[in-house]
């Protein structure tokens, strides 16, 4: 193998996914401010309905201090708060005798979505983190290569094993922005309305 070749395999394999990290990090920040905003949106929605007394709301007198943590929560943008104020109007709606069937659209599918979307949030961060932590381990090995090129032509088969290594971190380092990408592109209340509509079909073929 020719020094030339390792130079440009290590060269441009650094390049690339330094390129690829910082695309994915930009991706990550954007689509987790638009989900956050989804949700702020929907506190914001809770808050003004609840505020002018619509009905499925608890009496607005007896909950004022659920309505101002509500109202700092949206203020703050705290997607945790607003999710516990939530789950206290999921509660207020389960105890009048409201099924999530009969009001699919009241608190307790709210609390449902917030929760998918809050797990998606973590899961696309967890998924971010592991491919640029692979990225920089698959960088620094093909930079440190780059300057100990010329011994690594000799060092049979040391260079083949760091030729593999990278290959292999860098795979990994792909699998996992991949994954990140389509789950940002995802909806998760889109998945879970076709793993729906696949259960008759699979229970249809069993019988």
């Amino acid at each position: 193998m020719e020094p030339t070749t390792l130079y440009y395999f290590y060269s441009t394999t650094a390049q690339v996914l330094a390129a690829i990290s910082g695309l994915l990090a930009v991706f990550t920040f954007f689509k987790i401010a638009e989900v956050k905003e989804l949700l702020i949106g929907d506190g914001m929605a809770a808050l003004n309905r609840w505020e002018e007394k619509e009905d499925g709301y608890p009496p607005f007198e007896d909950n004022i201090k659920d309505f101002k943590r509500l109202r700092d929560a949206v203020g703050r943008k705290s997607i945790e708060e607003i999710k516990k104020v939530i789950k206290i109007l999921a509660e207020y709606e389960i105890q009048k005798g409201r099924s999530l069937d009969a009001y699919p659209n009241g608190f307790q599918s709210l609390e449902i979505r917030y929760k998918k979307k809050i797990a998606q949030i973590d899961e696309i961060k967890s998924l971010t983190k592991d491919a640029i932590a692979f990225a920089f381990f698959s960088i620094v090995t093909s930079l440190i290569s780059i300057i100990l090129v010329e011994k690594l032509i000799y060092a049979f088969p040391m260079n083949w094993i760091i030729i593999i290594f990278i290959i292999l971190v860098t795979f990994l380092s792909m699998l996992f922005t991949i994954q990140a990408i389509f789950l940002g592109l995802e909806n998760p209340e889109d998945i879970e309305k076709k793993k729906e509509s696949q259960q008759p079909v699979s229970k249809s073929r069993s019988l």
